[in-house]
């Protein structure tokens, strides 16, 4: 298995939009973000999660990392 890795910025669209948004349509109660990456000869995936608490204004942030599969170098 070839994987090919490249450097990712987001500037400007719809993916940085939502990112970047401030929400004034309604209450936002989680953002998740999902990147698959290689990792250490392994291809992974990291999920960050911002969990909204609405009555304090608080937030709490989670991260996960979970292997696929072994990739060859």
């Amino acid at each position: 298995m070839s994987i090919k890795i490249r450097k990712l910025e987001y500037l400007e669209g719809p993916y940085a939009d939502a990112i970047n948004e401030k929400c004034t349509d309604g209450v936002v109660l989680k953002r998740k973000t999902v990147i698959i990456k290689n990792k250490n000869g392994y291809l992974v995936e990291e999920t960050h999660t911002r969990c909204y608490n609405t009555e304090t204004g608080d937030y709490n942030d989670t991260s996960t990392i979970s292997p696929i599969i072994k990739v060859d170098e």
